[in-house]
């Protein structure tokens, strides 16, 4: 019998050690023995149901029967897609109707659940209920093709409709093994594993334990809450626990002194959540595994418990030796290290495809003999040591004004200033970016300034909130869906309205060259994300309210509704209203001898003041005034030679 199918596998673990603990969770235990028996009545009773090429859906909690399911579903020669409980009705009718149409099998508490979705289908299905007591049986093993699916893992990826991915029983076993080895782990380890089952990065560790005779500690962590989750480990005596890595900030100060190690997935970990494990698991290694659905570990790095933190955030780490990485351009050739492209990961395991989708099947895997690539839609950069570097998605780049703006890059940019813990970026209904942070934020104005001075003005944030967290998915990736909606929902953040009409003619002007709704009488127009072409047309209109040209100048030290309302309204300003402009080639001239000297902006008269040259007869002055509008400490002046 091949050792490439999941009974096989499994079989030798349960001959190896029949009375070791299989299954541990807060209310149940049971040995390899029982668990062998509670999966092979599973079997028994799907080979009296009807035949189906459809997977056998499982609705059942994260306990000992989801486990029996998954085993006897595999055993039977049928693949299982894991439905989560905590999904709403719709949701799980709708993955349902989708992906199910063969026999369902549940556990007793919701086998009513069960019996609804399969009332949905027009054709007959079958209900099996899990059986907590199914006595041992020495059954045959079932004669499976090690090629054909095994498990079928529904995910959103970074769409909103589901992708049901499959995985063959020669990948599940073959990455189950590779997992293990690499972390050295062996039938004495305890596994925890506290995500939801329908993950590829729950299943890949459920399979390790069980395939290679540890013991699997499930902690439902959504049911449960992180709480009581260093009791369980400590009382389980846990020694390897996979988290995701926005749970850490949420356990209580209970070391767990017994982990050796703690695997961190499913989305990128900060400084201090690395800080905090170190605290709370001193003993354990601290390991980052980069993957996908689709082609379970590409890369990752580790930190012992002797290793420092970093100053900076790790990148993405070392591409496993099962696997080659490639970063490339969209003619799939090799860019030069470095350099961004598109991330195309290569080896012998990796997904069969996608269930019911030929066409993304098709539009994301190549196959070139045993070898099959993989194009994740990630994107990134080979640094000179071998190691990856993410740098976001191929589709997290928006439009924003006309120009291209990469998300990552914004939140990379907000991550690296000292107050912001984590970032993340989207775009709203409007074409508006919005920023959200998280950690000891308390000038986001300020924070929305140091962005404008390292990024384009269209990839600044137009409004920028702090949060005590971001919100996350199930499997602990930021929901930046629900971010979206949030952006779309806040108010603008204007302070106050404008008091007059011209305030409020200025404010109109400010918010139509910014592409805004509403401003309010203190927003700053370039703190706002204004750039040379915004600046040149507010100029204009302001000039058409007024009849009267008004210098950059002005903007630069009125930049806010009420300043420049009320500059607007001195006369006492006089020196800085331009002359209507002249014909051409009649020429005109200011100030004395041939060239004129601007004040662009004021500084305190102790620091030496900047003269910045600029040609054109002073239409060319925007440059040196936005790069002015950067030294708002020091005093400027345009010297504008008349004579070029």
């Amino acid at each position: 019998m091949s050792n490439d199918i999941i009974a096989t596998a499994f079989a030798a673990a349960v001959d190896a050690g029949p009375s070791r603990v299989a299954v541990r969770t807060p209310t149940a235990t049971v040995t390899y023995a029982q668990l062998d028996a509670m999966a092979q009545s599973v079997a028994a009773s799907l080979a009296g149901c009807p035949p189906s090429p459809r997977p056998v859906l499982v609705v059942a909690d994260q306990g000992v029967e989801a486990i029996a399911a998954l085993l006897g579903v595999s055993r039977s020669g049928r693949a299982a897609l894991m439905l989560d409980t905590f999904d709403p009705p719709g949701v799980l009718a709708d993955t349902a109707e989708r992906f199910g149409g063969g026999p369902l099998v549940a556990d007793a508490s919701h086998a009513g659940l069960a019996g609804e979705l399969a009332a949905r289908r027009t054709d007959s299905t079958d209900v099996v209920v899990v059986d907590s007591t199914a006595a041992p049986s020495q059954s045959a093993l079932p004669t499976v093709d090690p090629a054909t699916p095994a498990t079928v893992s529904a995910t959103s990826g970074t769409t909103a409709t589901a992708k049901a991915v499959i995985h063959s029983h020669r990948n599940v076993v073959a990455n189950a093994t590779r997992y293990r080895d690499a972390i050295g782990a062996s039938a004495s380890d305890a596994f925890v594993v506290v995500g939801p089952l329908n993950a590829q990065s729950s299943a890949t560790p459920v399979f390790a334990a069980l395939l290679g005779g540890a013991t699997l500690c499930m902690y439902d962590l959504r049911r449960l809450g992180p709480g009581g989750l260093p009791g369980f480990v400590n009382d389980t005596g846990a020694t390897v626990v996979h988290l995701p890595p926005a749970a850490i900030a949420a356990l209580p100060d209970t070391t767990m002194p017994a982990v050796r190690l703690v695997s961190l997935g499913g989305d990128r970990v900060t400084l201090t959540q690395l800080t905090r494990a170190r605290s709370l698991l001193p003993g354990a290694t601290l390991l980052h595994r980069y993957s996908t659905s689709e082609t379970n570990w590409i890369a990752g790095w580790s930190l012992a418990p002797h290793e420092p933190i970093p100053h900076h955030s790790p990148p993405a780490g070392q591409p496993v030796a099962w696997l080659t990485v490639r970063v490339v351009d969209p003619d799939d050739c090799d860019v030069d290290v470095g350099e961004v492209g598109d991330i195309e990961v290569s080896g012998t395991h990796l997904a069969l495809g996608y269930l019911d989708d030929p066409d993304q099947t098709q539009a994301r895997f190549t196959t070139t003999g045993d070898t099959r690539t993989f194009r994740t839609g990630d994107r990134g950069r080979l640094l000179a040591d071998g190691s990856l570097e993410l740098v976001g998605r191929a589709d997290d780049v928006v439009n924003v004004r006309g120009t291209l703006v990469d998300l990552a890059m914004v939140e990379a940019t907000l991550e690296r200033l000292g107050t912001v813990e984590r970032a993340a970026v989207v775009i709203d209904g409007n074409g508006r970016l919005t920023g959200f942070v998280t950690g000891p934020v308390t000038n986001t104005r300020a924070l929305r300034q140091a962005v404008a001075q390292q990024l384009p003005a269209a990839a600044v944030p137009w409004r920028i909130a702090v949060l005590g967290a971001l919100p996350l998915t199930d499997r602990g990736k930021v929901d930046r869906a629900a971010l979206a909606r949030s952006a779309s929902d806040r108010p603008a953040p204007s302070t106050e309205a404008p008091r007059n009409d011209i305030e409020r003619q200025v404010a109109g002007v400010f918010a139509s060259a910014l592409g805004l709704d509403d401003i309010g009488r203190h927003d700053d127009l370039f703190d706002l994300g204004a750039d040379s072409l915004v600046t040149v047309e507010v100029l204009a209109a302001i000039a058409g309210i007024v009849g009267r040209d008004v210098a950059l100048s002005v903007l630069l030290e009125c930049p806010t509704p009420a300043a420049l309302a009320a500059w607007l309204t001195d006369a006492g300003h006089g020196p800085n209203v331009l002359p209507a402009p002249q014909t051409p080639g009649t020429g005109h001239r200011r100030g004395t001898g041939s060239r004129s000297v601007i004040r662009l902006t004021s500084g305190p008269s102790d620091r030496l003041a900047v003269a910045m040259f600029s040609g054109g007869g002073g239409g060319h002055l925007t440059g040196p005034a936005m790069l002015a509008h950067q030294l708002a400490d020091r005093t400027a002046y345009a010297v504008v030679p008349w004579g070029f």
